[in-house]
This record gives structure tokens, C-alpha cells and sequence, in this order.
């Protein structure tokens, strides 16, 4: 590497050759880098040094701790487990002696609970007994309470059947005199019946007799009406019939809208102003008719005369 040189300003340098300078600057360079590089190595050998005796130390004074450590934990286990051997020792012996007690309360208890249960037995056996015979004797009880409400509702069965024969007695006879009533009712009714199917037989040939008169005053009404006003009897009371039959519908709506005015709060002053033309109309020809049924009644009864004034010519 080649140095650069500064030079103030207004001076010159002296001309020097450059291959005059320049070796001189490198050895230069090169030999204090030398200088530090030794210096460097011995300062690191020497730490390195420093730190190997520390941790030498620090491995060996490890070392004694980790033994110390082996050496207590050794003998602290060894008499944790001989204390441990003994007590469980002692336990074990305990618990030995605790069993052989056990054992023989068991056997104690044992042998009074086969005296107890032999004792029991022979209590259930007699209990048994007692309650077969307790059962027998209620058997008997039952049997003879039994036989004395048989014997109870068959008394109170006869007192009924004695009572019942006693009404039946009075009821027959009451029939009886009921059987002779009717009897004599049926031979008033028989005589009744005779006089009013005589009566309707007279009443039918009245109305068979009414019946051809009837017809003869249609034939001569239909020969009267044929050549005035075209319509026989029979239709102009047909249409009286359906004109009769207008009338009642017509005075059921006014019925109903009398009703409805009534409820709506309109007096009855003005009903007669409210009807319907259609219902006037309606009302009308209703006269009209009455009076052409009323004039053709007037007729037939006319012929009718003037038929049995004839007769007897």
C-alpha cells in the first residue's frame, strides 16, 4: 500500500523518485503489525491460561461438592432404609398380632353365629307352626262367619220373597179388577168403534156425493168461463193460490223491514210512507183477484142452485 502525502497549500514537494519511497513505507507497516499480532497472541495465551486454572478450579471444587453430596445422600438413604426396615418391621409384627386376634374374635364370632342361627331355626320352625295354626283358626273363623251371612241373607232372602209373594198376591188381584175395567172399556169402545164406522160411512158417501156435485159445477163453470174470459175455474184458483202465495212473501218482507226500521230507531208513523213501490205494486192485484175468486165462487154457487132447481125436471 502506497501512503498518500498531504502538502499544504502554496508549497511544493521536492521531487523524489517513486521507486525510492515506497518499500521503505511497507516494511514499515508490516513490522508494526507484527508488533501487534505478538502482542495480541501473548495476551490470548495468557487469558486462555487464566481461564483454564479458573475452570480447573471450578471443576475440582465441583468435584468435592458432587462428592460430599454422594457421600450424605449415601449414608442418609442407607439410614432412611434402616429406619424404614425397622418400623415396617414393627408394623409387620403389629399387624401379625392384629391378624391373629382378628382370627380368633372370627372363630368366637363364628361359633356364636352358628348357636344364634341353630337358635333361629328352631324359632322359625315354631313361628311357622304358630302361623299355620293361626291360619287354620282364621280359616275356621272366616268359614263360620261365612255360614252365619249365608245363613243371614238367606233369612233376609225369605223375609224379601214372602214380602214380594205378599205384593204379587195384591198386584194380581189389582190386575184383576184393571182386567175386568178394561174389559168392560173394550166393549164400550167395541160399540163406539161400530157407531163411528157407521158414521164414516155415511160421512163417505156425503163427500162421494160432494164429489160428483163438485165436478158436475166444474163442467158447467169451465162451459160458462170458456167463452168469456177464456180461464176455467181451476186455473183462476191456481192463480188465486199463487197470487195468495206472492201475498205472504210480500207481507213477510214488510214484517222484516218493519223489524229492521224498528231496530234502526225509525216510529212506526212512517211505515206506511217507507214501503216499496215494488211492494205496493205487489199488493195491488192481490183485490183484484180475491175479488175474481170471490165472483167465481158467486158464479158456481149459482149454478150450482140453478143445477138443482133442474134436477127435478
Amino acid at each position: 500500500m502506497t501512503a498518500k502525502v498531504k502538502v499544504p497549500p502554496g508549497h511544493h514537494a521536492p521531487a523524489m523518485p517513486y521507486d525510492q519511497g515506497a518499500p521503505r513505507e511497507t516494511n514499515t507497516e508490516s513490522r508494526c503489525m507484527s508488533i501487534q499480532l505478538n502482542t495480541s497472541s501473548r495476551s490470548l495465551e495468557q487469558y486462555h491460561d487464566i481461564v483454564k486454572k479458573e475452570s480447573m478450579e471450578r471443576s475440582f471444587a465441583f468435584q468435592q461438592q458432587h462428592d460430599e453430596l454422594n457421600a450424605r445422600w449415601s449414608r442418609q438413604y442407607a439410614a432412611g432404609l434402616q429406619e424404614a426396615a425397622q418400623k415396617s418391621d414393627v408394623d409387620l409384627k403389629k399387624t401379625r398380632k392384629e391378624l391373629e386376634d382378628v382370627k380368633a374374635k372370627l372363630k368366637e364370632q363364628r361359633a356364636r353365629n352358628d348357636a344364634a342361627e341353630m337358635a333361629s331355626r328352631e324359632l322359625r320352625a315354631t313361628v311357622e307352626l304358630q302361623n299355620r295354626e293361626i291360619l287354620r283358626s282364621r280359616a275356621l273363623h272366616f268359614d263360620l262367619d261365612t255360614r252365619e251371612r249365608e245363613l243371614a241373607e238367606s233369612k233376609t232372602v225369605t223375609q224379601a220373597t214372602e214380602a214380594v209373594l205378599v205384593l204379587k198376591k195384591q198386584r194380581v188381584s189389582d190386575l184383576e179388577a184393571e182386567l175386568k175395567a178394561v174389559r168392560t172399556e173394550m166393549a164400550a169402545n167395541e160399540d163406539r168403534f161400530a157407531a163411528d164406522k157407521a158414521e164414516h160411512e155415511s160421512l163417505r158417501l156425503q163427500f162421494r156425493t160432494l164429489e160428483a156435485e163438485h165436478a158436475d159445477a166444474v163442467d158447467i163453470a169451465n162451459g160458462l168461463f170458456e167463452g168469456e174470459a177464456g180461464n176455467t175455474p181451476a186455473e183462476i184458483i191456481g192463480q188465486n193460490k199463487a197470487l195468495a202465495q206472492q201475498l205472504w212473501e210480500v207481507r213477510a218482507e214488510n214484517e222484516a223491514l218493519v223489524a229492521q226500521l224498528k231496530a234502526g230507531g225509525i216510529g212506526s208513523e212512517g211505515l206506511a210512507q217507507d214501503v216499496p213501490v215494488g211492494l205496493k205494486r205487489k199488493q195491488g192485484p192481490d183485490k183484484t183477484s180475491h175479488a175474481a175468486a170471490e165472483s167465481a165462487g158467486d158464479e158456481s154457487r149459482a149454478g150450482k142452485r140453478r143445477r138443482a132447481k133442474a134436477a127435478p125436471a
